[in-house]
């Protein structure tokens, strides 16, 4: 009897429930290590796609406060007075953000080094930062409809943009940008009638 009493007053685990204790503890904790490198990885994708949309927007911004002030809108070097619906990666108008009014070309230069990256251009000069590449450019500039006459009417310029990071390819960075711009100079306003808006 007493020897029983000491077998039942014996505390403790026996070795096969430590290992099964220690395999179920290794199993939770690399689910738990598996979903925290998920998070990471997703966390760093929704950063990088972060700071690419707000630098795009930045470039986009950029070229509406340009195209509200501009008319003579242009794209390929056809003029709007010839074509009324025209799709381009450039587009060339007067500004008249300054006095005297400008030429303004918005283009899409394509590097040919594969650590700079295809860039949007104001005049030649890029206005999209380093860290990005623009895949594809496109303006569509028509006129806005219901006035008494096409021509007469407002300029209307739809860009469509898609860029990603420099150095990554993959659909999941890839950002789109669209917006729509009606230039605040009217064709009737514009010096010497060339639309002949006011007949």
């Amino acid at each position: 009897m007493t020897q029983l009493t000491r077998i039942k007053k014996r505390e403790g685990f026996t070795i096969i429930e430590l290992l099964v204790a220690m395999s179920l503890f290794i199993t939770f904790l690399s689910i738990a290590i598996g979903s925290f490198g998920n998070i990471l990885r997703m966390q760093r994708v929704l950063s990088k796609k972060i700071m690419l949309t707000s630098s795009l927007g930045i470039v986009t911004e950029q070229i509406e406060r340009e195209i509200r002030t501009g008319f003579d809108f242009s794209v390929s070097g056809v003029p709007m007075m010839d074509v009324k619906l025209n799709t381009s990666d450039s587009l060339t108008f007067q500004s008249l953000a300054q006095y005297p009014p400008e030429t303004v070309t918005f283009a899409k230069s394509v590097s040919a080094n594969p650590n700079i990256g295809d860039a949007i251009t104001r005049n030649g000069v890029s206005i999209t930062p380093s860290t990005m590449k623009i895949k594809t450019l496109s303006f569509v500039v028509s006129e806005v409809k219901g006035a008494t006459s096409l021509l007469c009417s407002p300029w209307k310029i739809t860009i469509f943009i898609t860029a990603v990071p420099l150095g990554s390819d993959t659909p999941q960075d890839t950002v789109y940008a669209q917006t729509t711009v009606i230039s605040r100079v009217l064709p009737q306003d514009m010096r010497n009638d060339p639309y002949n808006c006011k007949m």
